[in-house]
């Protein structure tokens, strides 16, 4: 009895294990679902969840990592008909504080996902990962782990769309041509928006706030600002290094550190921006950043900066506009206000 009891254990992990349901028709949610497994909808096939679904996932930890390993995996096409009275949501089966609860959405398809609207994402491990063209409308990410949304893929935007809580990032970019607006980035545990290598991304119209770490990060990648406020940040209000930033009606109120870091060989646009409330309006050097805790740098040459049209406003507690810091001695940049 006892072997036969082992036996049958050993095949119910090894089903748990390579649990997973493939979606492999074109299928319509419009009654709410309870996840015990991983969703893969196949390419070429659209899964549609109509207005009002919950879709709830239990706690599946097979490896014991404490991260639940629940996917939605899309290699098809997801159309979510959510609007702003009777959102989709996705969320944990039972009320948790446990922000790898399940592991999240992810995008690898062969087509645009462009029908996404109204919709929630709650306590995932990664909230809305994207890997292929996709458009995201009216959604609201928190409580998440490693960050709210992410995009790799080029041709991707997301509008309206609030990300809140995120253990760590709370939109990590890097792909070209990505759109964001209409955002409020808010309480996230490191950076509000990290903008890498590959990035050539426009923010606009949103608001970047409370954040442990720095309202926002471009490294090495390319980032366009436009009426965007970045305020009450643990670390910088915008780090620059060695990448190219572009503001523009731009307010930076209320950081910790610096307004504005600028480092490595980087390039610094602002126009018609507003800095205040800060230890130090702006850092220029040559110091190439490359984490937001400062813990790794190198040193590079020639940041350039342009402050045109601009307000760096200080008070009694707050008093140095511009800090200069040049290694080696002969550097070379360039820095020009006017």
């Amino acid at each position: 009895m006892k072997n036969s009891i082992y036996f049958l254990a050993i095949t119910f992990s090894l089903n748990v294990l390579n649990a997973q349901q493939h979606i492999s028709q074109n299928t319509t949610w419009n009654t709410n679902k309870t996840l015990t497994q991983s969703i893969i909808v196949d390419s070429g096939i659209t899964l549609t969840i109509t207005s009002g679904i919950f879709v709830q996932t239990v706690f599946v930890d097979v490896n014991g990592d404490n991260i639940g390993d629940i996917k939605i995996d899309i290699k098809g096409k997801l159309v979510v008909k959510g609007n702003y009275n009777n959102r989709v949501l996705f969320k944990p089966f039972q009320s948790t504080t446990n922000k790898q609860y399940w592991y999240g959405i992810v995008f690898n398809s062969n087509q645009t996902n462009d029908s996404l609207s109204f919709f929630n994402v709650e306590n995932a491990y990664k909230g809305i990962e994207i890997n292929s063209p996709t458009n995201i409308n009216g959604a609201s990410i928190k409580n998440c782990n490693e960050f709210g949304i992410s995009i790799s893929s080029p041709n991707s935007s997301v509008f309206g769309t609030t990300i809140t809580n995120s253990q760590k990032q709370g939109v990590i970019v890097n792909g070209t041509n990505t759109k964001l607006s209409w955002l409020t980035i808010d309480s996230c545990g490191e950076v509000g928006l990290f903008n890498k290598e590959f990035a050539n991304t426009t923010l606009q119209n949103s608001i970047v706030s409370n954040n442990v770490g720095s309202g926002i990060f471009n490294l090495d990648g390319s980032l366009t600002i436009f009426n965007c406020i970045v305020k009450v940040c643990g670390q910088n209000g915008i780090v620059n290094s060695s990448g190219e930033v572009t503001l523009s009606k731009a307010e930076i109120v209320q950081i910790s550190l610096y307004g504005l870091l600028i480092g490595g060989t980087s390039n610094t646009n602002a126009n018609f921006t507003t800095i205040q409330q800060c230890p130090s309006a702006i850092e220029v050097s040559n110091f190439k950043i490359n984490s937001d805790n400062l813990n790794s740098y190198s040193i590079e040459t020639d940041p350039v900066l342009n402050i045109n049209n601009s307000n760096l406003l200080v008070n009694a507690l707050h008093d140095t506009v511009v800090t200069l810091i040049f290694l080696p001695t002969d550097y070379s940049g360039y820095f020009n206000s006017s």
